[in-house]
């Protein structure tokens, strides 16, 4: 007998079966072990994956790890041949497989397959929702961390478990991370922080010592491009400075992830378009930047968190160069406006608009300004281009994005 304790090991299959008026002994001819009348059913819940040949198991995994498992529903595991039956938190054994109707098929191959207990931070963010969707999908048990309360039955609603505090408490840290296997770090926009670097790394500390309090084996933590200088503008000094600490962590496996700008920054343009035809930052239209899709940082988070395919300590860039002019070549081309301009505002200009739409000071300067300034200076972007072919999310992600961009714009324009 195997205790369930939060689906924390490997197994080969799992299927999720209906209960039919058909004998154990009937379909296996085995009644060794003492529970031939168990009826077996062989109607899997959701149709079979194409690349691998078995169920896809995260909704029966919900109804176990929530206690809404039903009596006329077995979960059944096929591991080694055997198929072991689910109840009252014990697995049974029920038959060896040794003979199996020829109009059955149970899978093509076996599948290595590990359900773990993954914390998310970064709550229902254009990162961390698409990322718990995912791994919820593979059967994890996922937990999501958000400061608001409100936020608490969202998170429900997708099948994971909230956990409701501040990231800068490391009492509610702790608790967060107790039992994850692994767990995914961003450090939320610090809008009421008097210094925005100094938080970032008074978060990355109570991220490093909640893991190693509760001895978390796998990391995959969102960084940024420009990471690599100690001193680096923007928050790239303080990314820097959180990878350090949790490189320092020795029995635990660090995967950095380097985006660029997020396409989705530019939905903050739409006002600027709509009222001037331009679009623009603090450096001109030929200035290089990196750009990244939140959706690239989330599958490239789901598979590493899914399949812990990393030891050590590395980093991952996510994101493609492209220039301010091409940017605004590819959006005015999807909103119907070919001739839409980018145009170089000075740093005092880009300043006093951002501080009229509402950002402080502060925030305007360290992730908007600082950043435009390195760019023009030419070298932020010297270790990604060191990477720049093992980089994932390409180009062409732009432009599919330029198709939401244009649904989004063109709403309430006639």
């Amino acid at each position: 007998m195997w205790r369930h304790y939060g689906f924390g090991y490997t197994y080969h299959q799992v299927i999720c079966l209906q209960l039919f008026q058909v004998l154990d002994q009937h379909f296996f001819g085995d009644s060794g072990n003492g529970l031939s009348q168990v009826a077996v059913a062989f109607t899997a819940r959701q149709q079979l994956e194409q690349d691998n040949g078995f169920p896809v198991s995260a909704n029966l995994l919900h109804y176990i790890s929530n206690g809404a498992f039903v009596k006329c529903r077995l979960f059944v595991c096929l591991y080694y041949r055997g198929f072991f039956y689910f109840g009252h938190d014990t697995y049974y054994k029920v038959s060896t497989c040794t003979k199996v109707s020829t109009n059955l098929l149970l899978c093509k191959h076996y599948i290595n397959k590990q359900i773990m207990n993954i914390t998310l931070t970064g709550s229902l963010g254009n990162i961390s929702l698409p990322l718990a969707q995912q791994l919820i999908s593979k059967g994890h048990t996922v937990t999501v961390v958000s400061h608001s309360p409100e936020r608490a039955s969202a998170i429900t609603a997708i099948q994971a478990i909230p956990a409701i505090g501040s990231v800068d408490d490391p009492g509610f840290l702790r608790e967060a991370f107790k039992g994850a296997d692994a767990v995914y770090t961003m450090i939320p926009p610090g809008f009421q922080a008097a210094d925005i670097r100094q938080y970032m790394r008074s978060v990355g500390d109570g991220y490093a010592n909640a893991i190693a309090d509760n001895g978390v084996k796998y990391v995959v933590n969102l960084s940024s491009v420009g990471a690599h200088l100690p001193d680096g503008p923007g928050p790239a000094g303080a990314n820097h400075y959180v990878e350090a600490r949790l490189n320092e962590l020795t029995d635990t496996h660090v995967l950095h992830l380097r985006p660029g700008m997020f396409y989705t920054n530019f939905f903050g343009s739409i006002p600027m378009i709509k009222q001037q035809h331009i679009i623009g930052n603090n450096f001109d239209a030929g200035v290089n930047m990196v750009l990244t899709h939140p959706r690239d940082i989330a599958a490239v988070a789901a598979e590493a968190l899914d399949t812990l395919s990393f030891t050590g300590k590395h980093i991952r860039y996510i994101g493609h160069e492209i220039t301010g002019g091409e940017v605004a070549a590819v959006l005015g081309k999807a909103i119907g406006q070919p001739d839409l301009a980018w145009i170089g505002f000075s740093d005092n200009d880009l300043l006093y608009g951002m501080m009229q739409n509402g950002l402080t000071e502060q925030m305007a300067q360290v992730y908007v300004i600082e950043i435009g300034v390195a760019l023009r200076e030419g070298n932020l972007l010297d270790s990604y281009r060191e990477h720049r072919s093992s980089a994932a999310g390409s180009i062409h992600s732009f432009h599919h994005f330029a198709e939401e961009f244009a649904a989004v714009y063109l709403q309430g324009v006639e």
